[in-house]
């Protein structure tokens, strides 16, 4: 498409040149009408403001360019300091949706809820006002008619992302017979739950040894039937670490139908009781115990990651972990010849179990922004690590609690062919994987027992809520029939084809996630090139590039010289004005450090400039090439100083800063006066101190109450312009901090920091990949302090991990010196300051390692001081983490009694 010229004049009056003329007009005849009357445009002053006006009007397509152009070609002076929409706009969780999205981005969670309506803990009732005696509790645990419920209580209900640490169930194989007549059984044997009561002494302590395993018994037998078949019951006695013990009950279940039950059955729970009495590191109650501790340890950092995004007024009680009720199906399915039937039932395995639980979906920005989501809506509320949650609500199986046997034979179907349609109208079986499903039935499982068995139409879950369905391959019975024939099928290569196909889908997205929307990059246009407009004007001015006819006398070359020096002013400002446009990034910088609010250009590109300035070249015979290369020569000075003073500058950056802040809706106008105020206190102190000093001056009577106040008002304008620069470097620290503190407004202090710490300070982490998994490093003062102890499974998981480390690298009573032999020592971060804890969780340890107690223990103190140093906790250090921070929060008798602690510890 070709782009027309309008015939309409611009509508910026900037680009008008003919109205910038008449407005020239109308100022000549009003200040020169009687001595000017000559306007024709043959007239010298007529050209010069026809220049001029043409002049203006560049400057005017200057300033009408975009902004995102502005910005680019101001990156040669400084880099824009616009806050992107991602550091700006998302905030910590208010709502308990934003609550159940954090959390759903936690890389141990599967799925979460939160819970309002929450009873009080502890029961409070009211005391009547008239019948309160004085010395009486106003809140008691007597019950009355006047019952308080507390605001602000919820419980957290979450769903593991590892499955195993939901359940309670395990997989045992035995083998019965021996040589050619042994022969493997699939067994599942049940034991409690990981925070059930009886499992209470096992969590938080390192089991080391496990002595001894025992099957207690019930009159002649340790194994007692239970109702269903081939479903037995037990209890076990665990002694473990020299002397403790812990009975446990357990269920067994042998998953294959038995031929001969009378003779197998025996057997199996004879073999059964020899695998569940072994100690060995890989025996069922040592991978009991292993859950336990991995699944207690998960809890604990679920239970942190939620306090710390605590709101005001608000605490979660409770932290609960949903359990799964397993799901069996019993199907007959007739399929067609050269069909994969451990592929197939794998496909349609993952399918149901997919549609009963559905998992979480993050999508990322592009995706998003194809959907038309803008930044507004994008970024309302807290900003997850893993992308943004998808808006698309998957249907689950479980509507209301009840599972329909229509609904799971859809699914069946839509595995007939690789098409995966739903069927909607007669086709042609022979074509197909699947030809029919027939006697389809659903039951469920809790504790290894069933619930509900073989329904026909739908299965009602029991308690959904609290526990969630997932299917189960071993409590299923499907059968494959072809041409009439029972088809085997290898059950275990199914239950690989599954764990294969369900990996990807129930774990978060793996590839980075980039949340920073893209902004529009504009052209790098030449702001700053200057054309002097003096340059078209006539030869015959003898102003412009060719410079004066050399047959000129000595009369025409000073009237060019004298026209050279009353165009100056002119060329100055609009100069001025095309180096104040390209410095548009430095004038609106957030940069404490910026020298100046106005921006001069000199005039060394104008021919002859040297004639026109006085002094130049300057003495000492210095060179004219010199002088222009000097950036601190005597006529740049002399235009800055001209341009602003430097209690304009400071002055000026304070209103910009102003103005910066109202953009995120803050002020220091308080922060001011009250520096203000200080100022003025502590300079009655010195102008005291200074009148002492005058009275030993030769002054006369009359001098002194002069010289007094000559002084009183320099030091009053000393001391306002010394508030003045430090507002300016704490508006600036305030700015660059606004972000954070607006996102965690509504948080509980000292909650919330830890996410806003590796936003703000991001050099404090890296995370490296091993082979073993993704290790983090915590980077304080130019060295590492802390790394990961283990490999974490994903990066997401190794910054959660550091997050919580973080937490705690500030309080020297989490740290613990421990040998690592060969007569050397390492400190490690542990989450508990508790000394009986025998298994604390270990969050972190040191890099290095020393030779001696003493030089470990002055380490683990040198770190847990510089993490307490870092700005992140202290706002009275610097950026680097220096460690010569005057606050008196170390310099204080706390902090000396904390030191000693230490000391006191080791």
């Amino acid at each position: 498409m070709t782009d027309r010229l309008s015939p309409r004049p611009p509508e910026r009056l900037s680009l008008n040149y003919a109205a910038l003329r008449e407005r020239g007009m109308e100022l000549i005849r009003q200040f020169a009408g009687d001595s000017w009357t000559d306007h024709n445009v043959h007239d010298p002053g007529i050209t010069l403001l026809e220049a001029f006006c043409y002049a203006m009007t560049e400057q005017g397509f200057r300033i009408q360019q975009t902004l995102p152009d502005l910005l680019r070609s101001g990156e040669s002076y400084g880099l824009p300091n616009l806050v992107p929409a991602h550091q700006v706009l998302p905030i910590a969780p208010i709502t308990t949706a934003d609550l159940q999205r954090v959390l759903l981005d936690h890389p141990l969670v599967n799925d979460a809820q939160v819970i309002r309506a929450t009873p009080n803990p502890v029961p409070i009732y009211r005391v009547d006002p008239e019948t309160l005696q004085l010395g009486d509790w106003p809140l008691t645990y007597e019950p009355t008619a006047h019952p308080l419920t507390l605001g602000g209580l919820y419980d957290v209900l979450v769903f593991f992302q590892n499955r195993s640490w939901n359940s309670n169930t395990y997989t045992l194989s035995v083998t019965v017979g021996s040589g050619e007549n042994s022969r493997p059984y699939r067994l599942e044997i049940a034991l409690p739950y990981w925070d059930d009561p009886e499992v209470a002494p096992l969590r938080g302590v390192t089991v080391n040894p496990l002595d001894a395993v025992t099957m207690q018994s019930f009159e002649s037998t340790v194994w007692r039937p239970l109702d269903e078949a081939q479903s037995h019951f037990g209890r076990l006695t665990v002694a473990y670490n020299s002397g403790e013990t812990l009975d446990l009950w357990v269920i067994l279940r042998i998953v294959a139908p038995l031929t001969q039950s009378v003779i197998e059955t025996p057997l199996i729970l004879n073999a059964a009781q020899l695998a569940l009495e072994a100690v060995a590191v890989n025996s069922p109650i040592a991978q009991f115990i292993q859950r336990v501790q991995a699944a207690n340890d998960g809890a604990i950092q679920l239970q942190r990651y939620v306090e710390s995004w605590r709101h005001l007024g608000e605490v979660p009680v409770r932290l609960q972990v949903a359990r799964q009720q397993e799901i069996g199906i019993r199907a007959r399915i007739q399929v067609t010849g050269g069909t994969q039937l451990e592929e197939l039932l794998a496909d349609i395995f993952v399918a149901i179990d997919r549609a009963l639980s559905p998992a979480i979906a993050f999508a990322s920005l592009d995706t998003m922004r194809q959907q038309g989501a803008t930044p507004e809506t994008l970024y309302d509320g807290p900003l997850l690590r893993h992308g943004f949650l998808a808006t698309a609500v998957t249907e689950t199986l479980a509507r209301s609690g009840t599972i329909y046997t229509s609904d799971v034979l859809r699914l069946i179907m839509q595995r007939r062919n690789s098409a995966g349609t739903d069927l909607v109208s007669q086709e042609n079986p022979t074509g197909r994987d699947i030809v029919a499903v027939t006697d389809l039935a659903l039951s469920n499982f809790v504790n290894n027992r069933p619930i509900t068995r073989d329904v026909p139409d739908c299965l009602t879950l029991v308690e959904p809520q609290r526990y969630r369905p997932r299917l189960s391959l071993n409590k299923s019975r499907i059968t494959f029939v072809r041409n009439d024939l029972e088809v085997a099928y290898d059950l275990g290569r199914v239950a690989e084809l599954i764990e294969q196909r369900q990996t990807p889908a129930d774990s978060p997205a793996s590839e980075v996630f980039v949340p920073e929307w893209p902004v529009p990059i504009g052209e790098a246009l030449p702001l700053d090139d200057y054309w002097p407009w003096q340059n078209d004007l006539p030869r015959l001015f003898g102003v412009g590039e060719t410079g004066i006819p050399e047959k000129t006398g000595n009369v025409g070359r000073a009237r060019s010289l004298q026209t050279k020096g009353y165009l100056l002013l002119f060329e100055q400002f609009l100069a001025d004005l095309t180096a104040q446009l390209s410095h548009i990034n430095s004038f609106f910088s957030s940069q404490p450090d910026e020298p100046s609010t106005y921006f001069t250009r000199a005039l060394f590109d104008i021919s002859q400039t040297e004639a026109l300035l006085k002094g130049v070249p300057p003495e000492r015979g210095e060179a004219w090439e010199d002088y222009l290369a000097d950036p601190e020569n005597s006529y740049r000075q002399a235009l800055q100083t001209a341009a602003e003073t430097p209690n304009q500058f400071r002055d000026r950056r304070n209103r910009m800063f102003d103005h910066l802040l109202a953009r995120q809706g803050e002020n220091m106008v308080t922060w001011s006066q009250e520096l203000h105020r200080w100022a003025q206190k502590d300079l009655q102190v010195s102008l005291a101190a200074a009148l002492e000093a005058l009275g030993n001056l030769p002054l006369s009577p009359a001098a002194l109450p002069v010289e007094i106040e000559r002084r009183r008002q320099a030091a009053v304008e000393s001391r306002r312009q010394a508030v003045n620069a430090r507002l300016i470097r704490d508006k600036a620290a305030f700015l660059a901090a606004a972000p954070a503190l607006n996102a965690a407004k509504l948080q509980a202090w000292g909650q919330v920091w830890q996410p806003q710490v590796l936003q703000r300070w991001p050099e404090l982490l890296e995370v490296v990949s091993a082979t073993d998994g993704f290790y983090w490093l915590l980077t304080v003062a130019q060295e590492v302090r802390l790394r990961a102890a283990v490999g974490l499974a994903t990066e997401t998981a190794a910054v959660a991990a550091a997050e919580l480390a973080l937490e705690l690298a500030s309080q020297p009573r989490f740290y613990r010196r421990i040998d690592v032999g060969s007569d050397r020592y390492r400190y490690q971060l542990t989450d508990t300051t508790d000394s009986t804890v025998t298994a604390p969780q270990i969050l972190g340890e040191s890099v290095r390692t020393w030779e001696t107690e003493e030089d470990t223990n002055a380490a683990l103190r040198e770190a847990a001081t510089a993490f307490c140093h870092h700005p992140a906790n202290c706002p009275f250090s610097n950026r680097d983490g220096a460690t010569d921070c005057s606050s008196d929060r170390h310099s204080s008798p706390a902090a000396a009694a904390t030191n000693t602690a230490i000391d006191r510890v080791f």
